[in-house]
């Protein structure tokens, strides 16, 4: 919830931001002024969006395949007891001499 919450915020001050730019860098350097702001924030909306969509599909599922594996190898108490239950698993398939 907050980390929504925060990703908007963040979305929503860049967008502020890079309005202030155009403004302030418009009135400095007048050339710049060829582009309409309608234009300038439409192209940044497009940048963001391109943005969030790469975040979304490559990004995302790295760090959640990361956090993954290093819960599983480092301190994991449920692995622990997984480990510990195969091996309990494989005395006894060996006690009943059915080998897997």
């Amino acid at each position: 919830m907050y980390a929504r919450g925060m990703g908007l915020v963040g979305i929503l001050t860049t967008i502020m931001g890079a309005g202030t730019f155009y403004v302030v860098s418009t009135g400095r350097w007048p050339f710049l002024a060829i582009v309409p702001f309608w234009v300038f924030m439409l192209i940044l909306l497009g940048i963001l969006t391109l943005f969030m969509v790469f975040a979304y599909m490559v990004i995302t599922p790295s760090l959640i395949a990361f956090n993954n594996k290093q819960a599983c190898e480092h301190g994991n108490p449920i692995m622990d007891k997984l480990l510990e239950l195969e091996k309990i698993l494989k005395e006894l398939q060996l006690k009943n001499g059915n080998q897997k």
